[in-house]
C-alpha cells in the first residue's frame, strides 16, 4: 500500500509541477524608481514582486514606448520560452508614488495613443507552455486622478480577437486610475472592472487559449482611456489535473485516517 501511494503522489507532482503557472510583466516608465525591491506580493494574484517581469532592459527616454524582452520568468523565478513584444504611443506615469512595490506596479504605464492616431497598443507574448490560461489586465491612466469622483471609461480592449468587455469596441467600464482610490472606495487595491456597474475597478481579466497572445488596445477617445500597467498570463489548470490533485489529497486522507 505505501508503495503504491509513493507511486501516486510521485506521479501527481509530475502533473502538479506543470501547471498553476503565472507570468507578470510590468510596464515601468522611469527604471530609476519603479523597479521592484522585491518580496512583496503584489498585483491582483498577490504575486511576489521579485517575480515580476520589467521592461527596465531598455535605455530611459523613448524607447520605453516599443520593445522586446525574452525569457520571462515565472511565478518561481524559473525561466521560460516566453517573450514579450510591445508598441505603444509613449510610455507615461499616475501619481501612484513608488513608496512600496504595490505602488510601484500601477505608476508606469503603455499610454493608449490619440484619436487622431487611430491606433492603440499592442502588446504580444510568444511561446507561451499553457494549453489554457487567464489573462490579466491592470489599467492605470492619469485621467480624473483629482477631480471627484476620481474616475473614467476604460476602453474595450481586443485579446486574441475577443473583446474583454462583450459586446464590442463601444462597450467600456468605470475604473479607477489610481490605487489609493480605488483601495479608498473598494477597501482594496485591485478589484475587477465590470461594464454596466456603478463600481470602478482596475483590472480585466479573459480567459484564452494558443502559445501567442495579443492584446490590442483601442486609442484614447476623449475622457475614454485604453492604457495598460501590467499583464498576467495565469494558468489554468486542466479537469484531468484537478481530479489527480483531489485524488491524492483523497489518498493522504485515508491514510492518516
Amino acid at each position: 500500500m505505501k508503495k503504491k501511494i509513493a507511486v501516486l503522489m510521485a506521479a501527481l507532482l509530475v502533473v502538479a509541477t506543470g501547471y498553476a503557472g503565472s507570468i507578470s510583466m510590468n510596464f515601468t516608465e522611469n527604471p530609476t524608481n519603479q523597479i521592484f525591491d522585491g518580496g512583496q506580493n503584489i498585483g491582483p494574484l498577490n504575486t511576489d514582486s521579485a517575480t515580476w517581469n520589467h521592461n527596465s532592459v531598455l535605455a530611459e527616454g523613448s524607447e520605453y514606448k516599443a520593445g522586446t524582452q525574452s525569457n520571462l520568468i515565472d511565478g518561481t523565478g524559473a525561466v521560460t520560452p516566453v517573450s514579450v513584444t510591445w508598441l505603444s504611443s509613449n510610455t507615461w506615469w499616475n501619481a501612484d508614488g513608488t513608496a512600496d512595490d504595490q505602488a510601484k506596479l500601477a505608476v508606469g504605464y503603455l499610454d493608449d495613443g490619440a484619436t487622431s492616431t487611430g491606433v492603440g497598443l499592442v502588446v504580444t507574448f510568444e511561446n507561451i507552455p499553457y494549453a489554457q490560461y487567464r489573462v490579466y489586465g491592470l489599467t492605470a491612466s492619469d485621467q480624473n486622478q483629482y477631480t471627484d469622483p476620481f474616475t473614467y471609461q476604460s476602453r474595450n480592449f481586443n485579446v486574441n480577437g475577443a473583446w474583454v468587455y462583450e459586446g464590442g469596441e463601444t462597450v467600456t467600464a468605470l475604473a479607477y486610475a489610481c490605487i489609493w482610490d480605488n483601495n479608498e472606495y473598494n477597501g482594496q487595491y485591485w478589484t475587477p472592472l465590470i461594464p454596466g456597474s456603478n463600481t470602478a475597478g482596475n483590472y480585466w481579466t479573459i480567459v484564452t487559449s494558443g502559445s501567442t497572445l495579443t492584446i490590442s488596445g483601442l486609442p484614447r477617445n476623449d475622457s475614454e482611456r485604453g492604457s495598460i500597467s501590467a499583464v498576467i498570463i495565469e494558468e489554468i489548470p486542466e479537469p484531468a489535473t484537478m481530479m489527480l490533485l483531489a485524488l491524492g489529497g483523497l489518498v493522504l486522507r485515508r491514510k492518516h485516517s
